[in-house]
């Protein structure tokens, strides 16, 4: 009977440990996987603002600008739509790496490509829409399973907050900052993603 008590004991703090590590993993996940959106999210809304003041520069006629604005969001909607299907065939944390490794090499295209032609700024238009949606239906997906259901409405108003916080925050710092350094620190701000992504175990 002492034997059983005592294996009773053991396996009850066993299952205490265990749900313990789960929930401590659980909750790195979901930082990680947090701040991997928050990383995505602002950077799409500093290139989309830095892309309008560099087309605007280049002083293209206005059906050029249509077509270059055309191919950005047809580029989002379609590489998102083939990230969704690809997600389901390749696992989520090499589609996700790809992806921000994308994000971080199209950074430096305007910096190469100083006064694009129109050809040339339809092209980057057309990667820059492709780094988006690549990878965000994985990245939205990924956070959405590692957020609990009933405080999903919380966590998402909170992220949005530190999404509208960090982007306004980098809009000031750079507003007046060399734009070859601008561009330079987007792809930092995306290669740090990467970084947090390959650090963590078993993220995605």
């Amino acid at each position: 009977l002492r034997r059983q008590r005592q294996m009773c004991i053991r396996d009850s703090q066993t299952m205490l440990l265990t749900s313990a590590d789960k929930s401590t993993t659980d909750r790195k996940l979901h930082l990680t996987i947090s701040f991997l959106l928050i990383n995505a999210l602002v950077w799409l809304l500093v290139t989309t603002y830095l892309l309008q003041d560099f087309v605007e520069f280049l002083d293209f006629a206005d059906m050029d600008n249509l077509l270059i604005w055309s191919a950005y969001y047809s580029s989002i909607i379609v590489s998102g739509v083939i990230g969704a299907l690809f997600s389901k065939k390749v696992k989520r944390f090499a589609l996700i790496s790809v992806w921000t490794f994308f994000g971080a090499l199209v950074s430096l295209l305007p910096i190469i490509f100083t006064i694009p032609t129109f050809s040339e700024m339809l092209i980057i238009a057309i990667f820059f829409g492709c780094a988006v949606g690549v990878g965000m239906p994985s990245c939205l997906g990924s956070f959405a399973d590692s957020t609990k259901i009933t405080n999903r409405g919380a966590v998402s108003g909170i992220a949005f907050f530190g999404i509208s916080l960090v982007a306004s925050v980098f809009s000031f710092l750079l507003a007046d900052s060399n734009i070859f350094l601008t561009w330079f620190f987007l792809a930092v701000w995306r290669g740090i993603g990467l970084i947090v992504l390959f650090f963590r175990d078993n993220v995605v």
